[in-house]
């Protein structure tokens, strides 16, 4: 691991900045958006992959998160939000998958209770 490295436990980190942030700006601070976008794109150019914004790679991990059983607190925090509101509302969309899992969970109480 580099010395340069600064964990600060979310996800997307970088080591570049004056790069990614402006100059002058503290490694853990948000990255701005249109820098990293412009920057992104010739990366999925070389390798072949279809036109999208950085930030739809931050979708894909947090409903990755909420498929393995992440609880949202968590979540929360690794995606830097400081109102969990913004993770289930923007992030956490109700997979197709775990709506049918809840259903039959219901189901089986149901006949559970019934017996």
């Amino acid at each position: 691991m580099s010395d340069e490295w600064n964990d600060t436990g979310l996800e997307f980190a970088t080591l570049e900045p004056g790069k990614w942030r402006g100059p002058g700006t503290p490694r853990d601070s948000p990255m701005i958006q249109s820098v990293v976008d412009r920057r992104f794109k010739p990366l999925l150019e070389v390798a072949a992959l279809p036109n999208l914004l950085f930030n739809a790679l931050r979708h894909t991990v947090c409903r990755l998160m909420a498929l393995q059983g992440v609880p949202a607190t968590i979540a929360m925090k690794r995606m830097g939000h400081s109102d969990i509101r913004l993770t289930l509302q923007r992030y956490t969309h109700v997979l197709e998958q775990q709506d049918k899992d809840a259903a039959a969970r219901l189901d089986a109480l149901l006949v559970w209770g019934s017996a």
